[in-house]
């Protein structure tokens, strides 16, 4: 199953959001603020972030901002869950790399069918990300295999090459 990071530092609202999350079968993990959160991010492999924009010492954007730069080569969903009503936060967040947003207080509803979109979001990439590697490792393998196809056959018309010509046939293999 899937695991979903929560970054607040609300006590209520991650303990709120905690519950709908365990509900759902997926595993839990939390932070207070932005680095107890990156700290988190080295040591687990999640693949849905909840992210509240205003928090102490490291906002939101900071922490989106640290979080895409460790995650440069691959999609992790960030959800925003904020108070914050402005177009100008929403449009910023999105811009800075966020998937989706939600705004506080959230309806449960609402959230489970965000979650679970963003979820089978994550899986359908790391699918593609599984058959590119498969798709990879058969080029290879089949490079391999037509270069040693085409040394035995270029050996094969130097041994013919040599028949012909006993006296000069071994110029043609050399």
């Amino acid at each position: 199953m899937a695991t979903v990071l929560i970054i607040d530092d609300v006590e209520d609202l991650t303990f709120s959001l905690g519950n709908i999350v365990r509900k759902e079968g997926y595993t839990l993990l939390t932070a207070a603020s932005g680095k107890e959160a990156i700290t988190c991010l080295r040591t687990n492999i999640v693949d849905l972030i909840f992210l509240d924009i205003e928090m102490p010492h490291m906002n939101g954007f900071e922490v989106m901002a640290q979080v895409r730069k460790k995650f440069s080569e691959e999609v992790l969903p960030i959800l925003i869950l904020t108070g914050l009503q402005d177009t100008e936060t929403r449009n910023r967040a999105l811009e800075e790399g966020a998937s989706d947003f939600v705004n506080k207080p959230f309806d449960q509803t609402e959230v489970i069918l965000r979650i679970k979109n963003l979820i089978k979001f994550r899986n359908a990439y790391k699918i593609l990300q599984n058959v590119n590697e498969e798709l990879e490792w058969r080029v290879v393998e089949r490079t391999n295999d037509l270069n040693i196809a085409t040394e035995l056959l270029i050996s094969r018309l130097a041994d013919a090459g040599e028949l012909r010509d006993a006296n000069t046939g071994k110029h043609t293999t050399r």
